[in-house]
């Protein structure tokens, strides 16, 4: 199959790797993209938390009631969690469970769904 004539912006993309899939489709439609694996109980620091908020922007919303698009799920994603899904006290993500931290379940609620406002709870932790 000649590969060479493809429209410009196009792409061939091997379905033999998850990952780059996963990351070439969200990429174009603006979803969160994945890294490699990475060890979950790294990222469950309030610093690394708090770091990462700084980057959102403070009037963004989150999709609370949404446990693959909430606050945290999107905070697991960009550190390259895989097959996220969170709840009020825990999280599925890289094929297991793993619980919230203390405190973590106060920072990202459903009264004020914004990261500005999840920022300033999770530096009172």
């Amino acid at each position: 199959m000649d590969l060479s004539n493809l429209p410009e912006g196009v792409m061939v993309v091997s379905l033999d790797d998850p990952e780059v899939l996963h990351n070439t489709i969200a990429a174009a439609v603006g979803e969160p993209t994945i890294k490699t694996t990475v060890d979950i109980q790294s990222l469950l620091t309030k610093e690394k938390l708090i770091g990462w908020l700084e980057t959102k922007p403070y009037e963004g919303k989150y999709p609370y009631c949404n446990g693959r698009k909430c606050l945290y799920a999107q905070y697991l994603m960009a550190h390259g969690a895989r097959d996220v899904n969170v709840w009020p006290y825990e999280f599925y993500a890289n094929g297991d469970y793993y619980p919230l931290p203390k405190g973590w379940m106060l920072v990202a609620n459903n009264l004020t769904d914004t990261f500005g406002e999840a920022l300033e709870r999770a530096r009172k932790l």
